[in-house]
């Protein structure tokens, strides 16, 4: 999957499976979760994701992205500047998960230890 640079003025959908509000302390831990409509939308200077509510967050708001896989899942986390939760979201695809991972390190955005060896197995 290709992301594509620019971004479309009406952002570049992803599709999600499920999204998550997670604790940023131990993201495996979910408090809120969505599988009927989950969101998550890419804009050039912006993200709009939805766990219970659509959230409007600009990438300088993320701390860090990281990843976790496990069986069946590829999650993408974004973890906030300010509160206690992070947002997740289970693409399905391998795919999808490596070009967001790409995306956000090519934006600048700091990439977690898991990330990071994602990507070095997938360089572009």
């Amino acid at each position: 999957m290709n992301i594509p640079t620019p971004l479309p003025s009406e952002g570049f959908s992803i599709s999600p499976r499920a999204s998550f509000a997670v604790f940023k302390s131990f993201p495996l831990l979910g408090i809120a979760t969505n599988s009927l409509t989950p969101k998550l939308i890419l804009f050039q200077d912006h993200i709009e994701c939805r766990v219970l509510k659509t959230q409007r967050r600009h990438y300088e708001e993320i701390e860090s992205v990281d990843a976790l896989q496990t069986f069946g899942t590829q999650n993408v986390i974004l973890f906030w500047r300010a509160g206690i939760l992070a947002f997740s979201a289970n693409l399905g695809k391998e795919e999808l998960l490596i070009a967001l991972l790409h995306f956000f390190r090519d934006r600048g955005n700091v990439l977690g230890d898991r990330a990071r060896k994602i990507l070095a197995l997938h360089p572009k």
